[in-house]
């Protein structure tokens, strides 16, 4: 008996901190909800005089951007002793994918087909992406409510 509650410490003291030491242990996930804004438009390139240029896009890389109606959930970096990030400084926007990431393109069917037929959607994030939380995965609900 005092085995087991002493590796629970032992568990519940080391999990803070391989989270910080290693971020993809620390992805995170919305609620399951509806979308409400489904966006899209392409990024990389100054669409306008003065505009930031991200050096790791090209112009025209297509993104989607979706708002969930179910409570805001920020991924960036864990915060902590070890590492001293910030979160993602976007928190009215929703959330991304990024056109670089594998599967983007599957993300962005399976998030319309869920907004057209308006099913809910739980989204994985994991850190950022355009100052947003970005999206590495979608799972959809057959529930409509």
């Amino acid at each position: 008996m005092v085995k087991k509650r002493v590796c629970s410490f032992v568990i519940a003291m080391i999990a803070p901190v391989l989270c910080q030491v290693f971020p993809a242990f620390a992805n995170e996930a919305t609620d399951f909800g509806h979308i409400i804004t489904f966006q899209t438009g392409s990024v990389g390139g100054p669409s306008s005089p003065g505009s930031v240029t991200n050096p790791r896009l090209i112009p025209g890389d297509d993104t989607v951007t979706v708002n969930l109606d179910v409570p805001f959930v920020n991924s960036g970096p864990p915060q902590g002793p070890l590492l001293h990030p910030t979160r993602c400084s976007i928190t009215t926007g929703g959330y991304a994918l990024d056109p670089k990431d594998n599967g983007t393109k599957l993300n962005e069917s399976v998030l319309l087909s869920a907004y057209l037929a308006g099913k809910k959607v739980r989204l994985t994030l994991d850190g950022c992406v355009f100052s947003k939380p970005r999206i590495i995965s979608v799972s959809m609900s057959t529930s409509v409510n």
